[in-house]
């Protein structure tokens, strides 16, 4: 249980940093919060067979000309057959779907396209 966690009231004591600049706000101030999820981007999706996992660790293999290129990534939700790329790979990079246990970053490969 975190020190932070008060079992009594169920409350979280947290610190956070908010601007001020009116002055309004004052030290020993309570408040309520809520965690909200952020808008953002769209993830990009590939297909679940192009991520592969070591010890909890996502990683695909970007092909670069003669190459592949290994990438650490983050993944989101599964969709279908689809897993979404949140961080670690740009919209438009190819990614290796084929053959993913047997790549190693640098080796290079024939790309038929």
């Amino acid at each position: 249980m975190s020190p932070g966690l008060r079992v009594d009231s169920r409350a979280l004591v947290v610190e956070a940093l908010v601007g001020n600049p009116s002055g309004e706000l004052k030290p020993g101030f309570f408040a309520t919060a809520q965690i909200a999820q952020a808008s953002q981007q769209p993830g990009i999706l590939v297909p679940s067979a192009a991520v592969r996992t070591v010890a909890d660790t996502a990683r695909v293999y970007v092909v670069s000309a003669d190459h592949v290129e290994e990438r650490i990534v983050s993944t989101g939700q599964p969709v279908d057959q689809l897993v979404e790329i949140t961080s670690g790979l740009e919209a438009g990079e190819t990614v290796a779907t084929t053959s993913v246990a047997q790549l190693t970053d640098g080796l290079r490969v024939s790309v038929s396209r």
